[in-house]
């Protein structure tokens, strides 16, 4: 822990900040907590105390953070590493979280904040002892949708390494008629990464001759990005992924049947949208599932067949 005090730019105000009365975060230990998450506060002002006081406002024991970065590269250390507070949902509590004052989907973190970020970054990740990956909000399961935090994490913490970055993208033109599930088929890339590589996409407007991120990659000489350490795998794609891979690329209609059918059935069960029991019959709960699919990423503008 001392290695924290240590960083020129951090201010311990744990004990200042605003908490909601008769209530207390949960803690666990330091040897569980082994992800370090990005965000953006998502306004264009504020500060940790502020942002306090809203946390406290929706009935959290506290703020959520961990530290909160500020514009002038002020780091503000809110919460003990052990405290399991709320950023992350189901995965708060193997998570810190790393908030920069700042709405990323028009601006860009100062280059304070990214300094400041650097020297966190690396301090953490010799504190904890079991540290495996830094992540966005938006690359959690469940978080897909976020705009957050909006800007390339990766290649801030990799500045000021011997190394050259180089970022390479592969992009998709929006056709008539196209949903981001249309695109997922037709691409083999799943919704989920349309989302992530996309941050500032509605994809419930989706217009013709607009491009689509299909593919992302930033690649650096001799030195991994931080995202995915050295001394690890490289990640598989999730159940989700290797479902959507397997949808079939033909259109499924009313009361067919077979193998194809069951694989749409688990995927649309497996992304929240049930549709009862993967029988592979199309009938009208499979029907129903996939007409929300595509109210919520058509804006109900896409018929079903």
């Amino acid at each position: 822990m001392n290695q924290l005090f240590a960083i020129p730019q951090l201010k311990d105000i744990r004990h200042l900040l605003p908490i909601r009365s008769g209530q207390s975060y949960k803690k666990t230990t330091l040897q569980k907590k082994t992800h370090i998450i990005i965000h953006h506060s998502l306004t264009k002002t504020g500060s940790a105390f502020a942002f306090a006081n809203y946390h406290v406002s929706k009935g959290w024991p506290g703020i959520g953070y961990h530290f909160v970065i500020e514009q002038d590269g002020t780091i503000h250390f809110c919460n003990d590493l052990e405290t399991i507070s709320y950023h992350v949902g189901n995965h708060n509590s193997y998570c810190i979280g790393i908030c920069l004052t700042g709405d990323f989907r028009t601006q860009q973190p100062t280059d304070e904040q990214k300094q400041s970020l650097r020297t966190l970054y690396k301090t953490l990740v010799n504190i904890l002892p079991n540290y495996k990956d830094v992540k966005g909000h938006n690359e959690l399961k469940g978080y897909e949708w976020k705009q957050c935090p909006c800007f390339n994490y990766a290649q801030v913490l990799a500045e000021n390494e011997n190394v050259e970055m180089k970022e390479e993208m592969k992009q998709y033109t929006v056709e008539q008629g196209d949903t981001l599930w249309a695109i997922s088929r037709k691409t083999g890339v799943s919704v989920k990464t349309l989302l992530r590589l996309n941050p500032n996409v509605d994809p419930r407007a989706l217009q013709p001759g607009q491009q689509i991120i299909i593919e992302k990659r930033v690649k650096k000489e001799e030195v991994k990005t931080p995202s995915q350490p050295s001394n690890q795998t490289p990640k598989q794609q999730n159940p989700i992924e290797q479902l959507i891979n397997k949808l079939p690329n033909k259109v499924l209609r009313y009361s067919d049947r077979g193998e194809d059918v069951r694989i749409l059935q688990q995927a649309l069960n497996m992304i929240n949208f049930k549709c009862g029991t993967e029988d592979g019959v199309f009938g009208k709960k499979t029907l129903d599932a996939v007409k929300r699919v595509n109210l919520m990423f058509s804006g109900g503008n896409k018929k079903c067949e």
